[in-house]
């Protein structure tokens, strides 16, 4: 392969224009351009390309508090891996085909999301050092696991991805401890006799044939205006027009002989953004108010206003993120979690730090967010903001003694998860006790997320808008009742992240208030999603965004027939409790499950105890479809009930003039 080195000059373009440059392109890096990236406040660094990485290189790539995706790197010395476990941001190492025991020591320290997708096996020392590992862990290219890895590898504490075509009975048996480890019911029994567990564990392990992983909605900006160096402002003009937390004010300008100051101002009560420029000391000064709370009072000696965000969002404000928690949750159907104070800050300029919210969306209203982000984009002051949908799962335990039915019970758990959310549980419901005795029934559920990232300023505004489209609820933390809005029930709890927790497999996990339910879930999306989303041109959910959704419509419409039939069973106790699903759903006008049973070798002129076929229910509720249907496969239009009625009759009878014309038009 043909050397081609990432320069220092090529990396100074790259800290100028992000998207002048594809950073994947380049084998070798200069450790001069390897500082000047570590510098890069704006994006995360995809050097998928490098094949050797030196030990001053791996030092200053440390620094970067973005994501860094190293996946062209087969081999890592000790030292290198040393470096790079300063890192506190995600870590992909996904090329990495072999790893020594001093590495994973020094591995172990890294603070961020660790993918070491290349590794096909463990050693007992290694996998002992990895589960110490703090953050998310992906091991997704093991093929074989020895009983002790896999017992070490079952102690790690946060979220863990692996990818087994088989796993000994024996190893998968500590696996299953692992509390995000899920271990399928297929078994397999080889030419040995030997019974294996297949298993496939991570976020798309979940996905159904044919389904997509990711749609992208929207992503809306409003392009900043040209402005000067500080040290050249003269004239409020000369400023940028938006600042972190609000608009600029230019009745607060003023200029004198040693500077000049200014104020941006937002929308929230006491909140304002205050600049300060010295001429004498060249220092940009700026203080940072939110509702009357100073979140940031720094400086800075580069003529540049960019430089602001480094200094201001160094960490995130803890007296902010408090007084938003306690705002938001006492409010709206979420959980907020504060940022942690070593944690990177994701954040941009002129806007600032960037926050997540995330919303768990059944099937049935998928649309709704399309709906949202187009009305987004009729909406300035929701600006810049971006979205998209990702397919996930997600695990809710229901503490035994203290929930009533539905989710007391294994069966009719399973059968109201899979009608409320659209999609079937990753594995059936099963009664589970932690270490302290609680039992508790888990289903662990697979469904949408829907994810939208924007500034902090618009947190508040973007929620409430996302309650009006129902994809975020009112609070209400009460008890199973069949009419309560979806969105404001505890499994669909939405939750606020810092912006970039979502794509490093952090863990979310909380209980209700009276600790009867428990919801747990890890990996929202990958990295690859967000920088798929950021390159993507997308300024409205377009039509290629609803007939993908159409296409999960229908995937859940026929994964939901079976369970429909046992509910119409389930409802129909006093008639046959065999026969009688064909005619309840007659009647209610689900032609698909009208379909699956006539298929399934149901007569389609089956009588019930009042000798009503499935064409006379149809007819006199109006159904039109169904009609049309169970006459193509043969039913007789002439059949009449105990009263003489027929179904054309029932039709007129009832005001169902579709109907009756159907009916009629036959010879």
């Amino acid at each position: 392969m043909a050397e081609k080195r990432l320069t220092k000059e090529i990396a100074e373009q790259f800290l100028a224009d992000v998207d002048s440059v594809d950073l994947s392109e380049f084998n070798e890096i200069d450790d001069a351009a390897a500082e000047i990236l570590s510098n890069c406040t704006d994006t995360w660094l995809s050097l998928g390309g490098l094949t050797s990485l030196s030990d001053a290189a791996a030092e200053s790539l440390s620094k970067h508090i973005f994501a860094i995706e190293l996946e062209g790197l087969t081999s890592l010395s000790d030292e290198v891996a040393e470096s790079l476990s300063q890192h506190k941001s995600d870590l992909y190492l996904d090329g990495l085909t072999s790893l020594s025991d001093v590495a994973a020591e020094s591995l172990k320290k890294h603070k961020g999301y660790l993918s070491l997708g290349g590794l096909t096996s463990l050693s007992d020392v290694v996998a002992e050092s990895l589960s110490q590992h703090e953050s998310g862990l992906s091991l997704c290219g093991l093929t074989s696991l020895s009983d002790v890895a896999a017992e070490s590898l079952s102690q790690h504490e946060s979220g863990l991805s692996l990818e087994l075509d088989l796993i000994p009975a024996s190893a998968a048996a500590f696996l299953c401890q692992h509390p995000s480890f899920q271990v399928a019911e297929e078994t397999s029994r080889g030419e040995d006799g030997q019974v294996t567990h297949h298993s496939r564990f991570s976020p798309d392990s979940f996905l159904p044939p044919g389904l997509p992983k990711i749609i992208p909605l929207t992503k809306t900006g409003e392009p900043l205006d040209s402005y000067k160096t500080p040290s050249t402002v003269s004239h409020p003009s000369d400023l940028p027009s938006r600042l972190f937390l609000g608009l600029i004010d230019i009745s607060t300008f003023t200029r004198s002989e040693n500077g000049w100051t200014v104020c941006y101002v937002g929308d929230e009560p006491d909140t304002r953004v205050e600049l300060e420029w010295d001429h004498e000391t060249g220092i940009l000064s700026l203080t940072q108010l939110w509702r009357g709370l100073i979140g940031t009072m720094c400086g800075s000696d580069d003529d540049d206003f960019r430089e602001l965000i480094r200094k201001a969002y160094t960490v995130f404000p803890g007296n902010w993120d408090a007084n938003a928690k306690h705002d938001l949750e006492s409010r709206y159907n979420l959980r907020y979690l504060e940022a942690a104070p070593d944690a990177p800050v994701f954040r941009g300029f002129p806007d600032g730090a960037f926050k997540t919210v995330v919303c768990p969306v059944p099937i049935s209203q998928l649309r709704h967010s399309v709906d949202w982000a187009r009305s987004v984009r009729e909406t300035p002051e929701l600006s810049p903001v971006s979205s998209f949908l990702r397919f996930g799962f997600s695990v809710i335990n229901y503490v035994d003694g203290k929930n009533t039915h539905p989710f007391d019970h294994e069966v009719t758990a399973a059968v109201t998860t899979m009608m409320e959310w659209g999609l079937p549980p990753f594995t059936p419901p099963r009664w589970e006790t932690a270490e302290d005795g609680t039992r508790a029934l888990t289903v662990t559920r697979t469904h949408y997320w829907f994810v939208v990232q924007c500034p902090f300023r618009i947190l508040e505004p973007t929620i409430e808008s996302l309650t009006r489209f129902n994809l975020l609820g009112e609070l209400c933390d009460g008890p199973f009742v069949a009419v309560t809005p979806m969105c404001e029930r505890f499994e669909a709890t939405s939750f606020v992240l810092p912006s970039g927790l979502e794509a490093m497999g952090s863990e979310v996990c909380f209980f209700d208030t009276d600790a009867r339910r428990r919801f747990y879930t890890t990996s929202i999306c990958g990295p690859s999603d967000l920088m798929t989303h950021s390159d993507a041109d997308i300024t409205l959910a377009t039509e290629e965004s609803l007939e993908l959704i159409s296409r999960i419509e229908e995937f859940s419409h026929d994964s939901l027939i079976p369970i429909r039939c046992e509910e119409y069973r389930i409802e129909g106790q006093a008639w046959d409790p065999v026969l009688d699903a064909i005619f309840l759903a007659a009647k209610a006008g689900d032609c698909g499950v009208v379909q699956h049973l006539v298929k399934s070798g149901t007569d389609v002129d089956l009588r019930d105890s009042s000798n009503c076929t499935p064409l006379i229910w149809a007819a006199q509720h109006g159904h039109t479809a169904t009609i049309e249907y169970l006459l193509s496969r043969g039913a007789d239009p002439t059949a009449t009930d105990d009263d003489g009625d027929s179904a054309l009759l029932l039709a007129e009878r009832h005001g169902h003039n579709d109907a009756a014309s159907v009916l009629r038009r036959l010879p």
